[in-house]
């Protein structure tokens, strides 16, 4: 290794470059990637080899080595793709945030991808793309005529139908979803269905029987602004953790997180908050999780119940394989990370 002459060692520090540096790889991740003009919301790993993201300006990447070097391509139109959904090494799904909607699948590993679905209502803007296996899924958007928009599929993304009538959630005037992190809704095991609101009001939604009928519960978190509300679920083993907060005020650490101990029933506070607005959240074992937004990177190892601030680096997203294994995140400039095992 080169050795930096004492006398540059503190021209640099002073300058203030080695502390941007140790800020641009925190303690406890691996930088895999960085300076792609995309802002990346949604990674889909496949494997622990095989891990897609995408996001804005149409950047779709591929991983084949488990983070190691990425293969980018972008999709013609350059949308802002903040839904993915990735079954194999060449098939992928993606949505992008906006109108006209379109649901894209690639079978050659990104290289082309042919348009499976398309709505050009103004007011559908999706949020959220998860999948039950790998022929069921369903997409969610923001609510139309007052009530959420579902479409589903039952042939891997080939064809989407749109949900019709009570099997629709109700939406309040003002109460939507966050395509942030494309957590906003989950499926579980069996048929079930969470999803998470923000906005003048904050609750969760939960199906057990594939929409057919819904519970609604309101969560102890901000809400009331466009701005404010529960930004990603994540449920293991019957226990749930939701988080968001306020993203324009991105510090503040009140009414940024909850958890439920019933796989959704009933809600309550944490002890201890994450440290700021989160908008994703991952379990990483039973009791194991990491959750991160754009003011910082935060652990529990309790259940959700109380949080350790582990970086200021905030990223947009963070994503395990079945809530095990390695924790991969990824944000703005295409920074993507891994989260290192002997960090835990």
């Amino acid at each position: 290794m080169r050795r930096i002459p004492v006398s540059l060692f503190l021209i640099l520090l002073a300058t203030g470059w080695l502390s941007g540096l140790a800020q641009s790889i925190p303690d406890g991740f691996r930088m895999l990637d960085s300076g792609r003009a995309t802002s990346i919301r949604a990674i889909s790993p496949v494997s622990p080899r095989v891990i897609w993201v995408s996001g804005s300006q149409g950047w779709v990447g591929r991983s084949l080595d488990g983070g190691l070097h990425w293969s980018w391509h972008q999709v013609p139109g350059k949308g802002d793709y903040r839904c993915l959904k990735a079954f194999t090494a060449q098939r992928a799904l993606i949505i992008n945030a906006g109108s006209p909607a379109t649901v894209r699948m690639t079978r050659d590993g990104g290289k082309s991808w042919r348009t499976v679905y398309r709505n050009r209502n103004a007011s559908v803007f999706f949020d959220g793309m998860s999948f039950w296996n790998d022929r069921r899924g369903i997409a969610l958007s923001d609510p139309e005529e007052g009530h959420f928009v579902l479409i589903w599929t039952r042939d891997g993304g080939r064809s989407w139908e749109r949900v019709r009538g009570s099997i629709q959630p109700e939406a309040d005037s003002g109460e939507a979803c966050f395509a942030a992190s494309n957590s906003a809704l989950l499926t579980g095991p069996g048929s079930a269905i969470w999803i998470a609101t923000g906005g003048t009001r904050s609750r969760v939604l939960h199906s057990r029987d594939g929409g057919r009928t819904w519970q609604s519960v309101d969560c102890p978190v901000l809400h009331g602004l466009s701005s404010t509300g529960l930004f990603s679920i994540a449920c293991r083993e019957g226990r749930c953790v939701a988080v968001g907060g306020d993203y324009q005020a991105a510090a503040v650490r009140l009414g940024n997180a909850c958890l439920s101990p019933d796989g959704g029933a009933t809600w309550e506070r944490p002890i201890v908050n994450p440290g700021g607005y989160r908008s994703s959240v991952v379990f990483d074992g039973p009791e194991l999780l990491i959750a991160t937004g754009t003011s910082g990177t935060d652990i529990s190892a309790d259940g959700g119940s109380t949080w350790k601030r582990i970086s200021s680096m905030g990223f947009n997203v963070a994503a395990t394989l079945d809530g095990k294994g390695p924790v991969w995140l990824a944000g703005s400039g295409g920074r993507i990370a891994e989260w290192l095992q002997q960090a835990r």
